[in-house]
């Protein structure tokens, strides 16, 4: 856990409570189309582009494509 989390979002990692429909859809969709993880991992692997949690003072997500071109280089430089 970081030293420092929001109130609003306090990290939980896989005992988080909460779904995310992206998320959801992502990996419904493989496990539809693969059957078994072993399928899948015979030949894919899943990569997080952004693993890094970025929000506002009131833990409202901010995600990249909101970011204006200097924060974009100073996350790239990271």
């Amino acid at each position: 856990k970081p030293k420092k989390e929001h109130p609003k979002r306090q990290i939980h990692g896989l005992s988080c409570p909460r779904s995310e429909v992206s998320g959801q859809s992502f990996w419904s969709y493989l496990a539809e189309t693969c059957k078994t993880p072993e399928k899948f991992f015979q030949h894919c692997y899943v990569h997080n582009y952004c693993p890094i949690s970025m929000m506002t003072a009131t833990a409202k997500n901010i995600t990249p494509p909101e970011l204006k071109a200097n924060e974009k280089k100073l996350l790239l430089h990271l």
